[in-house]
């Protein structure tokens, strides 16, 4: 279960308060409610703190801790599926909004089905995801720079970016000014590297050239490949 499953767990059990209200927490009920571990548990809670989706007050033995929330569930929610639907789990991702959070379904479809690109920040890896679902052009490319600016603005230094190209989808020449601007950009932002995946061979000159232009970066046949060389840096 990654961290926003668990977040969404947390906050569900909470639901009764607000966001900036402060809550006292038996930790010794709690993570037998929840089923987990007091270590484990724990380790969740300073995550989520250093993410500053929550403010986690220890305080001892004896006394309760003390929990404040400060991240919107359908935040969180959208995130997930998002990230699920990245993955190429759309069905799933579609039923379960339809029976979790019917209030961002609305905003979930309009994303996939009407999105030019595919684009979402995922804060808890500081990770940018990226698919080209068409090519980018003078008509569409504003949309495109957009979109990464629009989920760069929950990057911090040192962040990655994961492209899915296996759409064999590129840019029109036209358009190259724009998208050297945006280039300028995620640099000027802190990205550490971004890795590529595409099956597509004649793609591989082209993504080479403009990926020797931002750094450590790299070109993988697979999802899995690429993402696993951005966790290991």
């Amino acid at each position: 279960m990654n961290i926003e499953e668990l977040y969404i767990k947390l906050r569900n059990y909470y639901s009764n308060h607000d966001n900036g209200e402060q809550i006292e927490v038996d930790l010794n009920e709690l993570v037998d409610t929840l089923s987990y571990t007091k270590r484990k548990f724990r380790k969740f809670l300073i995550e989520l703190d250093a993410l500053g989706w929550i403010t986690w007050s220890p305080k001892g033995i004896k006394n309760n801790d003390s929990l404040i929330f400060h991240q919107s569930i359908e935040d969180v929610q959208l995130q997930l599926f998002k990230a699920m639907i990245f993955d190429g789990r759309q069905n799933e991702a579609f039923i379960r909004v339809e029976s979790e959070a019917p209030s961002i379904k609305t905003k979930l479809t309009y994303w996939y089905y009407l999105s030019k690109f595919v684009v979402y920040f995922d804060v808890t890896k500081n990770r940018q995801f990226i698919r080209i679902r068409e090519m980018i052009t003078k008509e569409n490319v504003d949309i495109y720079c957009n979109a990464i600016k629009e989920s760069l603005e929950h990057a911090s230094p040192g962040f990655t970016i994961l492209i899915d190209m296996m759409s064999e989808m590129t840019n029109t020449p036209d358009v190259e000014p724009q998208m050297e601007e945006l280039r300028k950009i995620v640099v000027a932002k802190g990205v550490k590297a971004l890795a590529s995946y595409t099956s597509s061979s004649y793609l591989i000159p082209y993504l080479e050239k403009r990926l020797d232009e931002m750094g450590q970066n790299k070109i993988f046949p697979t999802k899995e490949a690429a993402e696993e060389y951005l966790d290991s840096l």
